[in-house]
């Protein structure tokens, strides 16, 4: 291990070992990179892997810092905790299942199937309050969750949504408990307010983690803040990472106070500025500095580098937002063609998905592959949901949404009145559906089809501890016949094919899980999957221009980047100017510029289509506060490429898709 890799700031950040330690890393500073080295050298000073905790955000982050930490200081490093905030708590869950309020064997239950509850709990409503959208209320209800017994702060008093509230919260948590189900919040509420209370295991974990690392600070919630803090209080080595200035989650809980309020709980703190960027150019940096020093709650910092290679900012003025379109697609083909550049290396952000209309059209135009991250991911494919429900309901037959949807998958010609039979009795011996059904086969005289489907389930649920998993799940696949009902249902057999090979790669999937994890079960992976699904993290596709949310590019960066729309009322958004939520949007734009290393273009529209009519739009404030020196003002039109460069590029992509 080389320290020497790094510059003083760095080198500082990453050789402070005891203490409380503030590090505020702008984007683009080494932040990972003065992470993973700080892991490595508190190895080896001698502290044990096993009591140093490092907590991030994602799979992904969490298996790059491991991996890093891997490559420097080698299999020292194999015991250490790398994870993130769910995955901890899901530890302490699976560890203490009894002292937080669970049973073994617990389901986890993500957004469609908490929905699923919240729409059954609607239709027992009074007809009057049926009218409420599923999503609505279990987003007030995960906003108002608290470590506390009742689980959740809920306002007293006589009007209609306290009511609605309050009845939905009950029956959702009624449902969970009889599924032995949490959702998500529960991974981290559970265990917080069970270590709040249990002094015993509470001393346990403080005395297991004695050193604590955090990055990207600056997103978590209270939650993770409240948790965080309880197990640094003792040790008191507590070392975060993050940017207050790419604070940009607080829609969804993220409170920027944690990062700048750290000193006021730990006043003996170290705090460390990384400002040396060693992704874009200066003028790039210059912009994102004006910008965002106009914001009021912040750490001072200011980003430089020592990049010579320098082009101003290209601002394009377009009449309309079609011709904006169509002026940043000739922009960036001409750019590639003449540059002999990749697709890939481009990428255009926008605030909102619904922005990425005109832009596909022009691509398509223009015969420009591309990729929109934020598609339909593999495990939300249908075939795979019905697939995992059959695996949930095996190992935790009080999984009722798992039953709900499987039970007529594939169709068993069991009808309405039946459901309602097995519904009733579930109902009256307070029993999961699954456990209704040798009483419901005994009273519906036509239930061939409950026996086969109960019968089959059983005699899986029989193997579960002689078959390894991937042969349990063959077996299930089998049995079922879902290459049968797809067949009745896709119209061609390559569609046929793939939706067979997805559940196949399932298989696959588990296999690969069990070799890796000799003592895994259906339970394990089932988790493991859980978890892993509920990262946002996108796999960008080869020679494809890249169209996503600002929000979705975080923590990525791209040679050419093109910040589209950048118009009052959309960046900063309508939304954000009514709500006085400014300091957040700014972040935000600070974060598009940031994500560029080479070249930076930013548009926008004089006019805009709305309703079939055009309305007149402003540029950007944000835009605005860039010094006019640091920005080219050309109407943004250039010379296209001619088109014996453009059949030859084309080709040229062509034959490299071929070989990929």
């Amino acid at each position: 291990m080389n320290l020497n890799k790094l510059n003083r700031a760095q080198y500082e950040a990453a050789t402070t070992i005891h203490g409380p330690v503030l590090v505020l890393s702008g984007a683009g500073t080494g932040k990972t990179r003065t992470i993973t080295y700080r892991i490595a050298n508190m190895l080896k000073n001698g502290i044990e892997p096993d009591s140093i905790l490092a907590v991030t955000f994602t799979n992904k982050a969490s298996k790059e810092m491991q991996e890093r930490v891997y490559d420097i200081i080698g299999s020292d490093s194999k015991n250490l905790h790398v994870s993130t905030f769910h995955k901890l708590g899901l530890k302490i869950l699976y560890e203490f299942p009894e002292q937080c309020g669970v049973r073994n064997n617990f389901t986890i239950y993500a957004q469609n199937d908490q929905l699923s509850v919240i729409r059954k709990v609607i239709r027992q409503f009074p007809q009057g309050f049926q009218s409420y959208k599923p999503e609505d209320i279990l987003f007030a209800l995960n906003s108002k969750r608290v470590p506390t017994k009742k689980g959740i702060e809920l306002l007293n008093n006589n009007t209609e949504i306290s009511y609605v509230l309050h009845e939905a919260w009950n029956k959702y948590q009624e449902a969970l408990k009889n599924a032995n189900a949490v959702d998500f919040e529960d991974l981290l509420i559970l265990p917080l307010y069970m270590l709040k209370h249990n002094a015993e295991i509470l001393e346990y974990y403080r005395n297991k983690f004695k050193y604590i690392l955090v990055d990207e600070y600056q997103d978590t919630n209270k939650i993770q803040f409240n948790l965080i803090n309880l197990l640094a209080e003792k040790h008191r080595n507590l070392y975060v990472v993050g940017d207050d200035d790419q604070s940009i989650y607080g829609w969804r809980g993220a409170e920027i106070k944690n990062i700048l309020d750290f000193e006021k709980f730990f006043p003996e703190a170290k705090v460390i500025r990384l400002e040396e960027n060693y992704r874009s150019t200066q003028t790039i940096l210059n912009a994102a500095n004006a910008v965002i020093e106009k914001n009021d709650h912040r750490k001072p910092k200011k980003l430089w580098c020592s990049n010579c290679i320098d082009d101003k900012i290209k601002l394009i003025t377009a009449s309309d937002d079609m011709s904006e379109a169509d002026l940043i697609i000739r922009d960036l083909k001409n750019h590639c063609f003449s540059n002999s550049y990749k697709f890939n290396d481009y990428v255009l952000l926008m605030r909102t998905n619904t922005q990425s209309r005109q832009y596909e059209e022009a691509l398509r135009i223009g015969k420009v592959p591309y990729t929109i991250i934020g598609g339909m991911k593999f495990f939300d494919r249908k075939e795979i949901q019905d697939f995992f429900s059959f695996l949930k309901l095996l190992v935790n037959p009080d999984d009722d949404e798992a039953f709900s949807r499987i039970i007529n998958v594939p169709p068993r010609g069991i009808g309405e009145t039946a459901l309602a039979t097995i519904h009733n009795i579930s109902v009256e011996k307070k029993c999961a559906l699954y456990k209704a059904l040798p009483e419901a086969i005994q009273k519906i005289k036509q239930a061939d089809g409950l026996l086969l489907f109960y019968n089959m389930m059983e005699n899986l649920k029989a193997k579960i501890i002689q078959l390894k998993p991937s042969e349990l799940a063959k077996e299930l696949l089998e049995s079922i016949d879902y290459e049968k009902e797809l067949k009745k249902v896709v119209k061609k057999n390559e569609d046929l094919e793939i939706k067979m090979q997805n559940i196949e790669s399932v298989i696959d999937d588990i296999a690969y899980y069990e070799r890796n994890n000799r003592e895994a079960s259906i339970s394990d992976y089932l988790r493991k999957i859980m978890l892993e699904t509920e990262d946002k993290d996108e796999k960008l596709e080869k020679d494809h221009v890249t169209l996503m949310t600002i929000h979705s590019s975080k923590g990525l960066e791209f040679p050419f980047v093109y910040i589209v729309g950048t118009e009052q009322g959309i960046m900063p958004h309508q939304h954000s100017l009514e709500e006085n939520r400014l300091e957040e949007e700014r972040r935000l734009f600070y974060v598009a510029i940031t994500r560029a290393q080479k070249r930076l273009v930013i548009s926008y529209a004089k006019n805009r289509m709305k309703y079939g009519k055009l309305v007149k739009r402003n540029i950007s404030q944000f835009v605005e506060d860039i010094p006019k020196d640091l920005l080219d003002l050309s109407d943004g039109t250039q010379p296209q490429a001619t088109k014996e460069q453009s059949k030859k590029f084309l080709e040229e992509i062509k034959r490299k898709l071929k070989e990929n």
